[in-house]
């Protein structure tokens, strides 16, 4: 079995094809006997936000209507700013998210932790909805 990771393996998968829903920009989904959540201007911490399953989330949560943080352990190397009708598509690609942010955060550091925490709190005031993320 080959590993799924390193610097030479590429995802045999295109999200977007296998995941149409992705593209979706309604409401987010919600059951019959729960009405959909208005989140509008609700603020969203998402850990691990600058590629992946994260960064897929933080773009969705934009397109409902979410404030939302994103974290990196390295932020600064997201410089390049995506073509506007592009959100992340393929691992490795390092342009600067539209419409959220992306914060420095080293998750092994109680240091950073606090320190985002208190960024957020100055920011925000508070967080509507966290998505713990991030691996090591």
């Amino acid at each position: 079995m080959q590993a799924l990771e390193g610097d030479d393996f590429t995802c045999p998968v295109d999200m977007y094809t296998v995941l149409p829903s992705i593209n979706f920009t309604g409401p987010l989904p919600c059951g019959a006997e729960k009405p959909c959540e208005d989140l509008a201007g609700k603020v969203a911490l998402i850990t691990g936000g600058s590629t992946g399953i994260g960064r897929g989330t933080a773009d969705r949560l934009i397109k409902a209507g979410m404030k939302v943080i994103a974290t990196s352990r390295a932020p600064e190397n997201y410089t390049q700013p995506c073509p506007p009708d592009q959100t992340f598509h393929n691992p490795g690609d390092m342009c600067k998210p539209h419409g959220f942010e992306l914060w420095q955060l080293d998750q092994t550091s109680q240091a950073s932790v606090d320190a985002l925490i208190q960024r957020v709190k100055q920011s925000y005031g508070r967080i509507d909805f966290l998505f713990l993320n991030a691996g090591e």
